[in-house]
């Protein structure tokens, strides 16, 4: 026979590293992870379990934040969402690149974040801040806004 089995996890952690104030980033996530598990031709035979951190400021100190981390790394995610400012992303994205646990930053536009050599397990899903200016730029012109 030339069939390949390949093992999958029965689950995989999905961590969520939020602050109190972002209550519908928490909602979009365990959604989100709901409607992946519910859509059987995606993971057919893993379920995503969502491991939320809640961070009790924007304002958090980096000690915080790293132990929030360390944290979500004990409950053994596999990735993690967050977090939502750049300088928080900064420390989390040392931690996690270090350990290969891939983060996805949802809102960091810090240039200093596309760093290579320590974020190659980092996905951006926000453009630079230099991008956006031209982009705004670019519809200020277009409307004649000026």
């Amino acid at each position: 026979s030339n069939t390949v089995h390949c093992l999958y996890p029965n689950e995989l952690r999905i961590g969520l590293l939020t602050h109190e104030g972002l209550t519908n980033v928490e909602h979009a996530f365990r959604y989100a992870i709901t409607m992946i598990n519910k859509n059987r031709t995606l993971l057919s035979q893993t379920t995503l379990v969502p491991e939320v951190m809640k961070m009790k400021s924007a304002e958090d100190s980096p000690s915080t934040i790293i132990r929030d981390v360390l944290e979500l790394v004990n409950r053994r995610v596999s990735a993690v969402v967050g977090p939502f400012r750049s300088s928080h992303a900064q420390i989390a994205s040392y931690i996690l690149s270090e350990l290969r646990i891939p983060m996805i930053t949802p809102t960091s536009t810090d240039p200093f974040l596309r760093n290579s050599l320590w974020s190659s397990y980092l996905l951006h899903m926000q453009p630079l801040d230099d991008y956006q200016s031209l982009a705004l730029l670019d519809l200020v012109k277009d409307m004649e806004w000026d």
